[in-house]
């Protein structure tokens, strides 16, 4: 078990192995230092807690993608399917099965995997372009990395891709814009997919972040400031030069989700999303501002925002890093208990946004010195600690937004403090701990 109390993974197969350290990599080279951007690869293991370190600042998802863990896209209701390619459907009953007359394919045993590839399906045969794709029922997962909170990429049958959003799915042809012995698509405003193949070794990027690679289907995120006609694409022995104007995906807006209303906290999320790589989300209009937590003193202030039952996360101010985006999907699991933790986020400061039952009254979050021993479950309590710094945490539609000033002057990070939270109810009036980190 490790710090967050989650079983151990499983080894994924070495190729796929390979490659999803490999792209981590290259987005850990190649992303600006306060924008990271979280994937995360489906494995075949309960939830797993995914944990981005960069320029001293640290976001953990407590939630993850895993085997049962659909991140709530099973939740949305159907909706009519548009597309603005050929053969768009449109006036679909929003009522129906939005996987009738889908042949999906055989469960993988990994539902978040299983949900999204029949999204992919839905979308196809829904817009009226299945026949440009092999049969839906022989479709096969060979790659599936979430990114952030509700996204997901998708190689399928290791020959194109699929995008998946809350609101909407694109898939790419079976070919693109040829440059060479590749073809290149447009999956997104910020991503595009290269598709090899025959296993060229090619290059893509700006020339000071070049991803190189042979897979024969490969996301290509587009930062910001980036298009493709200033970057390049070279291909082993048969292209160098610009990226050919890509490809569009085939787009299908398969869920009815509202967008971010023109308020002040609407336009206040807007400039922190501006602060965002191009990639960061398809649709970042989808996140719906819930509230403000802003206690005073020295706590940063934040405001809470949530794509519905989907995924919750906030924007906060942090004393040292400046503004920044937190967000985690949310999980069936968070309506039971006292109070469960959604997303955490430690640079100059700290913040945490809890999931809390309607029990809970009051919710505090304090800085406390780190036990040189961490208790083990059979161990005596912990001693009782002062508390270094303490404040207020603000309740907003079922969630709990805690920030504090936790900032230390020792570059040991064994000596830092932790953040413990304490939630409240009428039988618990002492107060029970229900977060440290």
């Amino acid at each position: 078990m490790n710090e967050l109390e989650l079983p151990p993974a499983p080894a994924l197969p070495a190729d796929v192995r390979e490659r999803v350290l490999h792209r981590v990599l290259h987005r850990m080279d190649a992303a600006p230092a306060a924008a990271p951007r979280r994937r995360t690869s489906f494995l075949p293991a309960a939830a797993a807690a995914v944990v981005v370190a960069i320029a001293a600042t640290t976001v953990t998802a407590v939630t993850g993608f895993g085997a049962d863990d659909p991140a709530g896209l099973d939740r949305l209701p159907p909706a009519t399917v548009t597309d603005g390619g050929p053969g768009a459907a449109s006036g679909e009953d929003p009522g129906r099965d939005p996987f009738a007359g889908v042949e999906l394919p055989p469960p993988s045993g990994q539902p978040a995997t299983d949900l999204a590839l029949a999204r992919c399906a839905a979308a196809v045969v829904h817009s009226g372009r299945a026949g440009e794709y092999p049969p839906t029922r022989e479709w096969r997962s060979t790659l599936h990395m979430g990114v952030g909170a509700v996204e997901s990429d998708l190689e399928i049958n290791d020959s194109f891709a699929c995008l998946v959003s809350p609101g909407s799915v694109a898939v790419s042809g079976l070919t693109g814009t040829p440059a060479g012995e590749v073809q290149v698509v447009r999956m997104s405003a910020g991503q595009l997919v290269v598709l090899n193949p025959d296993r060229r070794e090619f290059a893509i990027g700006l020339p000071d972040k070049m991803l190189i690679s042979e897979d024969r289907v490969t996301f290509v995120d587009i930062y910001s400031g980036e298009t493709p006609d200033r970057m390049r694409l070279t291909v082993t022995g048969g292209y160098d030069g610009p990226v050919p104007e890509p490809a569009q995906a085939l787009g299908v807006v398969d869920r009815d989700l509202p967008e971010r209303p023109d308020t002040p906290e609407g336009r206040y999320l807007d400039e922190c999303f501006d602060g965002l790589p191009t990639h960061a989300h398809v649709n970042a209009r989808l996140w719906i501002p819930v509230g403000w937590h802003d206690v005073g003193g020295a706590a940063p202030p934040a405001l809470v925002a949530r794509i519905g039952d989907l995924a919750a996360g906030f924007c906060v101010t942090d004393p040292v890093y400046g503004r920044a985006f937190a967000e985690a999907p949310l999980r069936p699991d968070h309506r039971s208990g006292l109070a469960s933790p959604v997303v955490f986020h430690r640079g100059g400061g700290s913040a945490v946004l809890m999931a809390v039952s309607p029990d809970v009254t009051r919710v505090e979050i304090a800085a406390v010195p780190m036990l040189p021993h961490q208790p083990t479950p059979r161990s005596a309590a912990p001693p009782q600690q002062d508390p270094v710094a303490d404040a207020g945490c603000t309740i907003l539609d079922g969630l709990a937004m805690c920030t504090i000033d936790s900032r230390q002057q020792e570059t040991n990070r064994q000596a830092r403090d932790q953040v413990v939270v304490t939630a409240y109810t009428a039988d618990s009036p002492a107060g029970v701990e229900v977060y440290r980190n």
